[in-house]
Parts: C-alpha cells; sequence; structure tokens
C-alpha cells in the first residue's frame, strides 16, 4: 500500500469546530510543523472529515498526535472497517471510511480481497466531549 498524502491532493480538511488557527487543513497538508484542532460542536461531537479525490481502498490510517512519528493512531481497514486500532487513547475515537460524494452506480462495491475499505471519505469522530488533535492524517491505499 501507498500513501494517499504524497501521490495526490487531498481536498481540504473540515471539522466540527476550530480551536484558535489550527485548522482542519493543516491535517492533511504532509507537514509535521502544523497542527489541527477539531473542537467537539454543540451537541459534544468532534468531527474530523477528510474527502478523497475518488473512491480508493483504503488499508491504514494514521493520525500523527505529536512532532514524532512515533507517537500516533494507527487504524487498520478491512472490508468491514477500520476498527482495529494501535496506539494511545484509541478507544475514544471511531475511524470511518465511507463513499460520500461518489454516486452508488459508480464506485466499486468490492475491496480487493478483505485487507481493506473502499470509500472517499475518511472520517474520525468522538462523542464523548474529547478534542481531535493531530499534526498530520495520512492515508494508505491498496491498489486494483
Amino acid at each position: 500500500s501507498s500513501g494517499i498524502n504524497a501521490e495526490w491532493p487531498l481536498r481540504p480538511g473540515e471539522h466540527s469546530r476550530t480551536f484558535r488557527t489550527y485548522v482542519a487543513e493543516y491535517a492533511v497538508d504532509c507537514d509535521l510543523l502544523t497542527k489541527s484542532i477539531t473542537m467537539p460542536d454543540d451537541s459534544g461531537i468532534a468531527r474530523l472529515k477528510i474527502t478523497l479525490d475518488e473512491v480508493h481502498c483504503v488499508s491504514r490510517v494514521v493520525r500523527y498526535r505529536s512532532l514524532k512519528r512515533r507517537n500516533n493512531h494507527t487504524h487498520m481497514c478491512t472490508q468491514r472497517g477500520c476498527e482495529v486500532c494501535k496506539g494511545y487513547s484509541c478507544r475514544e475515537f471511531k475511524l470511518s471510511v465511507y463513499a460520500e460524494n461518489t454516486a452508488p452506480d459508480t464506485a466499486p462495491d468490492t475491496a480487493p480481497a478483505t485487507r481493506c475499505k473502499m470509500g472517499d471519505t475518511v472520517e474520525f469522530r468522538t462523542d464523548n466531549g474529547y478534542y481531535i488533535a493531530g499534526y498530520d492524517v495520512e492515508i494508505f491505499v491498496v491498489s486494483n
């Protein structure tokens, strides 16, 4: 699999609420010197959404929590979803991959084997009052 951020430009991220100047775009700018902080909305839900250029087979998503690349959450994806996560406080965050911006009749409906989740949208979410902070998100895809 390969990292999508470096190969294809991602659309700017969007999130529930910005903290100070830590905008969602910094989550996908391939720069560990910038930081994105997503605050909960009025209902207590924090959501960071990243839109891909088209439907991809997402195998892994890494959210870097500091300037140190080893300080991260790594979500492993299968065609069922991205529930397997390694890293500090993984259980506080849910990661979803889904097709939001692609017509159902044009979106591929099968992933190669079971090693990835098909989608054009990657979304981190937490509803426990936490904020979502990160220095970068790297999305890995499997080529067909």
